[in-house]
């Protein structure tokens, strides 16, 4: 009698096979919710660190320009080396770690293309030892370059339209510094004078888009530097330090609008998005 009663127990104890599948289908379906929720809270996440990251910029982006009476980096040293902004911040950023070098979003790296890349490295002037990978550029427009060679440019681009100083009198909340990019920095133009999204093998002409994230990254050299800073990193935006040094979020379609020049067309692209973008606001 027992031993049936024991069995009668054990028996009652034991989930059924249509039980143990009403309680997987539950699981799943806690999973489905909480899923896209976590990963949301995950790209959030990534992005207040970002910008926690680019405020220290500003840091020292301020510090130096108040130990250089307001006046921006050259990019070539004395000897004519090319520096960029890397060497001259050096002093104000050295020791300040890898993690704040880093967008916690830039996870795909190319070593073979040192400089091209989501996350690019550089070795700093007179530190051979050292490799510096980080994910954020410069605003190449803001630098004070001298000009040597006497032929008013640099890297094609005119000086004429360099900030070349900090104490703008206006706007300098719409002008961008410092922010997320695959390269070291970038020489944006409006869409006036270098088609930002240009194919010249497409038959649709020079306001032809790519759709796909990937080819967009195959045509971004020296003629299409916007290309640089437009990376879906943030869901649809990007990260920037302004030259008022406030730190803010920024549609990708947004940035033809910023003021990366003196006479940068604000008004934005006057083209067709690509698909890619599209989906953004």
């Amino acid at each position: 009698m027992r031993m049936n009663m024991r069995r009668r127990v054990r028996k009652k104890e034991a989930f059924t096979l249509i039980e143990l599948l009403v309680v997987i289908a539950i699981i799943a379906m806690l999973l489905a919710i909480l899923v896209p929720s976590l990963k949301r809270a995950k790209q959030q996440a990534h992005g207040v660190i970002c910008r926690s990251n680019l405020k220290q910029w500003g840091a020292f982006w301020n510090l130096y320009l108040t130990d250089y009476k307001n006046r921006f980096p050259d990019p070539y040293d004395a000897n004519n080396q090319q520096v960029l902004w890397v060497g001259p911040l050096k002093p104000y950023y050295q020791g300040g770690g890898e993690e704040m070098r880093m967008c916690p979003a830039a996870t795909k790296e190319e070593f073979l293309a040192p400089g091209w890349t989501y996350a690019w490295q550089v070795v700093p002037p007179g530190s051979p030892e050292e490799q510096f990978k980080s994910s954020y550029g410069v605003n190449n427009w803001t630098y004070d370059h001298r000009d040597r060679d006497g032929d008013g440019l640099l890297w094609g681009r005119e000086l004429v339209y360099h900030w070349k100083r900090s104490d703008v009198n206006q706007g300098t909340s719409q002008i961008p510094l410092f922010l997320d990019c695959f390269r070291w920095g970038g020489h944006p133009r409006d869409w006036r004078y270098d088609q930002p999204f240009d194919d010249p093998g497409s038959p649709h002409g020079y306001t032809a888009l790519p759709n796909t994230y990937e080819e967009f990254f195959n045509n971004c050299l020296t003629a299409h530097e916007m290309r640089r800073f437009c990376l879906d990193r943030h869901n649809g935006s990007v990260n920037v330090l302004f030259l008022d040094m406030s730190a803010e979020r920024v549609g990708l379609k947004q940035l033809w609008q910023l003021r990366w020049h003196k006479a940068f067309d604000t008004q934005g692209f006057r083209g067709t998005w690509p698909s890619w973008i599209n989906k953004y606001k």
